[in-house]
């Protein structure tokens, strides 16, 4: 007798034979025209080389047996973190179907893991997979054991025994999910009249995951955004220096590990602060600060108060300069915007 069972997904159907008797590879074909798709097109037959599916068990054994376990993914020699799947490939002696849900026992750094079973019922190969959580950490490996739980059955006599053992396998794949130390800054807030950098290393004792470290700034008018993650913000090395210009300006600052791990974010304000005017001579003075100047504007209320009044002083000498209070130079353009956005923001 020949009946046709769904498979475990849309395309897969399971083919039973039953009043079979006798022993060898029994195989099945597709015939021309006997299958067809939901609008009708039917399918053509399949070649008895390249199409044709053994079943069954050969040598007239008696048992189907587990043949091997292999981790599948992540592929190759790496270090993952927490949320990633960990996939192994169990394969039988001969076709089964599953049902319920098996287990496969392995472990993460000696600590007992459960895979459980995801698909491949109707064949003989099997996905198990197990997603990391926090505290996994260590290599992947695996003792001898035996699948547990679900039901496993031969596909044509369900009488028929499965041996569910395993050997003892190992990979080097490592699982590391504990973040990394938080970064050092030379200066975690500060007022400043120039511009100047902060450095930023790991602590005395770092971790020797340790990758790099990622970074955002913002200005006093712009909106600040820590990183998100280790595939944001800038990376810097460890020893590596921020630029802080000379304006207000918020920094914060994460370290990520080779799995990508992140710390806890590090944000520190720096407060500029104008210099006050020590020189009577024309122009800059080199600080940021504009002295008494013919050619500078009158000051307004957008400049900061006048750290010296030189109102009673007379200076006529040949080329000097008019006795002004002093000040920065009164901002143009964009500045001139900004600073004033700056002081409605301030004056109450």
């Amino acid at each position: 007798t020949v009946s046709v069972l769904p498979g475990d997904s849309a395309n897969a159907r399971i083919v039973s034979l039953g009043g079979i008797s006798g022993s060898g590879t029994l195989a099945i074909r597709l015939a021309a025209a006997t299958a067809s798709d939901n609008a009708g097109n039917t399918a053509a037959g399949s070649s008895a080389d390249s199409q044709s599916i053994a079943l069954g068990l050969s040598g007239g054994a008696t048992t189907v047996s587990v043949n091997s376990v292999a981790f599948a993914a992540p592929t190759g020699t790496g270090i993952s973190s927490i949320d990633v799947n960990l996939d192994f490939a169990v394969t039988t002696s001969a076709i089964v179907t599953v049902s319920g849900t098996p287990t496969l026992p392995f472990k993460i750094g000696g600590a007992a893991r459960n895979a459980t079973y995801v698909s491949g019922s109707g064949t003989t190969s099997l996905l198990f997979r197990y997603k990391t959580i926090d505290g996994d950490n260590g290599l992947v490996a695996w003792d001898a054991g035996d699948l547990t739980g679900g039901t496993m059955s031969y596909w044509g006599d369900p009488t028929v025994a499965i041996a569910r053992a395993f050997t003892a396998g190992t990979t080097t794949r490592s699982i590391d999910t504990m973040p990394p130390d938080a970064p050092v800054l030379s200066a975690n807030s500060s007022t400043f009249s120039a511009p100047f950098n902060v450095t930023v290393t790991r602590v005395s004792t770092p971790d020797a995951t340790f990758k790099e470290f990622r970074y955002t700034t913002a200005g006093l008018d712009d909106t600040f955004a820590p990183p998100s993650n280790c595939a944001s913000g800038t990376v810097l090395a460890s020893g590596g220096t921020i630029a802080i210009p000379r304006e207000t300006t918020k920094v914060a600052v994460m370290a990520c590990d080779t799995a990508g791990n992140s710390s806890s974010t590090i944000v520190a304000t720096y407060t500029f602060v104008w210099p006050a005017c020590t020189a009577t001579r024309c122009g800059s003075t080199g600080n940021g600060c504009y002295d008494n100047t013919a050619a500078m504007a009158p000051r307004s209320i957008l400049s900061p108060p006048a750290t010296t009044s030189l109102s009673g002083a007379r200076n006529t000498a040949p080329g000097s300069c008019p006795p002004r209070a002093c000040g920065p130079r009164a901002p143009t353009g964009n500045a001139r915007s900004r600073a004033k956005a700056r002081h409605s923001q301030k004056v109450t």
